[in-house]
């Protein structure tokens, strides 16, 4: 896709929705308007998972990137905005177009808790020969508004996984009644190319607002056979129902197709891959009991992973249901119930499918203005193995507003997924 084309698919979005915009030229074509979806972190959003949040906050490090450090970034894929924490350690098979994946501390992708929101967000990818770590070059760079790591097992109050650490990526929040456009390119050596296309409307005296972003990237790669073609597409969808009860519709589309260097010891030149990946996700909010939110959440994930001329296949679909009950504010004793269910289809030559289920308890306890309590217990069972229960508990004392000391005691259970 060339820069004539990049343009006309700016233009495009712009024209249709009729937004107004200051364009500078240059290596860098932008759409420049006050930033209506950027809200402090201190405003709550109505129905948000205030206890969750709270716990991360207390009982992690708070290492955290926003969105107005990431857009003074120059970079080539979503691996680059994690070299700023520094435990992690980016894994490059090949040059820059082929898989990226990370580990913490030693810790392989798997026992990482990948998340967008609450939204487990980990897909492992189909390689030669270093087939199964989580992909992370599917995340969408135009559509993160802030990625916080969690350096221990608390990553589990986001989705129960038996996570070590885990990553949570936020997704940007469309909160103004004005409308909202952003449009950005780049190129580099090596045919590298990558537009941004953001959008954002209200609807119906601002009861609806939807909020969608486009990303396109392409490398010519700087080796045989190691080119890629990556385009990314999400799509938020939210719609106040009553001052009590809101609906929130979330879609996300991945796609790509790029060369395979050979490896040592398959000396195979000339493989292709091609992938895709298709995200959707409901979230019903309602406020109960006073002082409660009831989330209903259904997602469905469908995965396709394809390798030439080798003909390897590998398809994978889940369908969840979570439910979650938690505090609209923060009290001194707090608590938080959930549960959730997952079925899993792979096709790889033949097909195999597993179900699991989740119920979970957690607390937080202020015991004094800076020493708080976290206990959280998790049952698990799933189709293959016998019931477990995997737990934590801890103590945070904020010894002045910008150091805390914690620990963190816990007990995990991580099951081998349909692609291990």
């Amino acid at each position: 896709m060339n820069n004539q084309k990049f343009l006309r698919i700016a233009l495009f979005f712009t024209l249709s929705f009729h937004f107004s915009s200051i364009v500078i030229l240059g290596d860098t074509l932008a759409v420049l308007k006050t930033n209506t979806i950027s809200t402090p972190e201190s405003l709550q959003v109505k129905f948000d998972d205030i206890f969750t949040s709270s716990a991360l906050n207390l009982f992690s490090s708070g290492q955290k990137i926003d969105s107005s450090e990431m857009d003074n970034f120059i970079i080539k894929d979503f691996t680059d905005y994690l070299k700023i924490f520094r435990q992690l350690e980016i894994l490059s098979y090949g040059p820059v177009s082929q898989a990226k994946t990370v580990r913490f501390l030693g810790i392989p992708s798997e026992r990482i808790g990948l998340f967008y929101d609450d939204n487990s967000y980990g897909v492992q990818s189909l390689y030669i020969p270093q087939s199964g770590d989580i992909e992370l070059q599917i995340a969408p760079l135009e559509n993160i508004q802030s990625i916080q790591l969690v350096e221990n097992s608390s990553a589990n109050l986001i989705e129960p996984g038996g996570y070590s650490s885990g990553l949570f990526l936020k997704q940007k929040e469309y909160l103004s009644g004005e409308p909202f456009s952003k449009h950005q390119f780049d190129h580099g050596i090596k045919g590298y190319r990558r537009a941004q296309v953001e959008l954002g409307r209200p609807l119906f005296q601002n009861k609806l607002k939807f909020y969608l972003t486009a990303g396109f990237k392409k490398y010519a790669g700087n080796d045989n056979n190691t080119d890629q073609k990556l385009n990314n597409l999400t799509g938020k969808l939210s719609y106040d129902l009553s001052p009590n009860s809101k609906l929130v519709v979330n879609a996300f589309y991945y796609e790509g197709k790029k060369g395979l260097r050979a490896f040592p010891g398959w000396e195979v030149l000339g493989i292709r891959k091609k992938d895709r990946t298709t995200n959707l996700i409901s979230d019903f909010y309602k406020s109960i009991l006073k002082n409660k939110t009831l989330k209903l959440k259904l997602g469905f994930l469908d995965s396709s992973q394809k390798l030439k001329p080798v003909d390897w296949d590998l398809k994978t679909r889940t369908y969840s249901f979570k439910a979650e009950l938690y505090p609209n504010t923060l009290g001194k004793f707090n608590w938080k119930v959930g549960t959730n269910f997952k079925y899993d289809r792979l096709e790889e030559f033949q097909t195999h499918t597993r179900w699991s289920g989740n119920f979970n308890l957690g607390t937080l306890w202020q015991i004094t203005p800076n020493l708080n309590h976290l206990s959280w217990v998790n049952f698990v069972k799933t189709q293959v193995f016998k019931p477990e229960i995997s737990a934590l508990t801890g103590l945070s004392w904020k010894l002045d507003p910008n150091l805390k000391v914690f620990a963190i005691a816990s007990r995990n259970i991580f099951y081998p997924t349909l692609f291990d």
